[in-house]
C-alpha cells in the first residue's frame, strides 16, 4: 500500500471549523431521543432522517470554556446543558449552518422577539406544529 500523508495541520483545522451535517442511524441514541420528542408535541409528524450539527472547532471551544469556567461559577457545578432545536423553511440547513459562529443570524428575518436566531426545547416550535413533509427544517442544537 503507498504510503498515506499525514494532513497538514492547518488544512486539518479549517476543516474542523466549518459545520457539517452529520448523519444518524434511525437507531442511534439521539435519533429516538429526537423521535420521542418529537412524538411528545407533534403526534402526527414522522421523522425520516436525523443529522447531527458537528463544527468541531465551536464544540471544542465550547467545552474548554465549560470545563474551565462554567463549571465554577454555576451552581453545583451544573452547567444546564440541554437539546435545543431551530427551524428552517426557505434555506437549507447545510446554508443556515455555515456561518463562522454557527447558525448564521443573517438569514434571521425576525420573530415574535425582533432579529435573531431563535431556540426552542420543543421540536413544534421551531416548524410551526406543522407534520407535512419538511426537507431540512429541524436542526438539533446540543
Amino acid at each position: 500500500l503507498p504510503e498515506r500523508k499525514a494532513e497538514p495541520r492547518a488544512a486539518r483545522a479549517e476543516q474542523d471549523a466549518v459545520a457539517k451535517l452529520v448523519p444518524l442511524s434511525m437507531q442511534s441514541n439521539e435519533a429516538l431521543l429526537i423521535k420521542t420528542l418529537l412524538a411528545r408535541s407533534c403526534p402526527s409528524a414522522r421523522l425520516s432522517r436525523v443529522q447531527r450539527v458537528q463544527n468541531k472547532k465551536l464544540w471544542r471551544e465550547y467545552a474548554d470554556y465549560r470545563d474551565k469556567s462554567l463549571v465554577h461559577i454555576c451552581a453545583g457545578g451544573d452547567v444546564n446543558e440541554m437539546l435545543l432545536f431551530h427551524g428552517t423553511a426557505e434555506r437549507a440547513a447545510a446554508e443556515v449552518l455555515a456561518h463562522q459562529n454557527g447558525l448564521d443570524p443573517r438569514f434571521s428575518k425576525g420573530g415574535f422577539y425582533g432579529k435573531g436566531i431563535y431556540l426552542a426545547e420543543d421540536p413544534s416550535y421551531p416548524i410551526g406544529g406543522r407534520s407535512e413533509p419538511w426537507s431540512d427544517s429541524l436542526t438539533a442544537n446540543p
